[in-house]
């Protein structure tokens, strides 16, 4: 896992875009650390202006995006800190994002975290372990 926190079935999301699969198969996760770490190895294919969510590029090829809360776009940064740029390779567990989680929250907005795989009808996505506290490292989705 990408994140410390509560494992949150993708359909659960308060955000019609998230929960009806709009933009792809995954999972979410309720962070409890202020921090979004990198599931994979991968090439950051995109980092967000307002620093709430960044995209990667899997070994496999698979794209996914990582949005920080819902709305978060509204805080336009605040809050927010991306620590990587586009094009940079990561490595499974390096920071991504760190974020005033307590901040955000007293502002009024959801932390829960969506990891979805914008190209997700090209692999086939498993996710395990549901409704449970999950750990950093932890797997919660396998895709292949």
């Amino acid at each position: 896992s990408p994140a410390a926190g509560r494992y949150v079935p993708l359909e659960q999301v308060n955000d019609p875009s998230f929960a009806q699969k709009l933009l792809g198969e995954g999972v979410a996760i309720r962070p409890t650390d202020g921090q979004i770490l990198a599931p994979c190895d991968a090439v950051v294919s995109s980092v967000i202006d307002s620093r709430h969510a960044v995209g990667l590029t899997c070994g496999n090829g698979a794209e996914l995006l990582i949005h920080v809360g819902l709305d978060t776009v509204k805080l336009q940064g605040q809050h927010f800190d991306t620590l990587v740029t586009v094009g940079q390779q990561v490595k499974a567990g390096e920071p991504l994002i760190r974020f005033e989680q307590q901040a955000i929250e007293a502002a009024g907005y959801d932390v829960t975290t969506p990891f979805v795989v914008l190209n997700s009808d090209e692999f086939a996505v498993r996710l395990l372990d549901v409704n449970r506290e999950v750990a950093c490292g932890q797997p919660v989705m396998q895709i292949g």
